[in-house]
């Protein structure tokens, strides 16, 4: 902190005890050990102060970035990292377009009264015949000969 080596060190204690003399020294110790002791504090206190400013500050700026950030914005920031040309989107837009008129064409074509209107409620129905199911066929079991006759030439 202060460079100072054992032999500076030395010199001042030389120093003090030639001055203050054996009997004042151990009061003069006690002394400046308070002064160091209070002056290491007020530095202690002033460090604090100094960092819980910093901390407030960047407290202030990130509650600003976390305000001024919305849901909105985080999300086209996070499309704009993945598809930045916008490829992607319309390629997904075209293939939901096209599921989407695949679907109403497959739904026209299955829809067994498409076609069918329903009658108006003032026109009289006329009750027909139920139709008759088609009489089932029932298959007579064949027997084919598989025997080949062979010819002599």
């Amino acid at each position: 902190m202060f460079d100072i080596g054992w032999s500076e060190m030395m010199v001042v204690a030389v120093l003090t005890l030639l001055i203050m003399g054996p009997k004042e020294l151990p009061n003069t110790l006690r002394t400046v050990s308070k002064w160091v002791r209070k002056a290491k504090g007020l530095a202690r206190e002033f460090q604090s102060g100094v960092d819980d400013v910093i901390r407030e500050s960047d407290l202030q700026d990130a509650r600003k970035a976390l305000e001024g950030a919305n849901s909105e914005s985080i999300r086209k920031t996070v499309e704009d990292v993945i598809d930045p040309t916008q490829a992607l989107t319309k390629t997904s837009q075209e293939v939901k377009d096209g599921v989407e008129a695949i679907t109403k064409e497959d739904k026209e074509d299955h829809n067994p009264f498409a076609s069918v209107q329903k009658p108006l409620a003032d026109t009289p129905s006329t009750k027909t015949e139920p139709e008759k199911a088609p009489e089932t066929v029932q298959s007579e079991a064949v027997q084919v000969d598989n025997t080949t006759s062979s010819k002599s030439s």
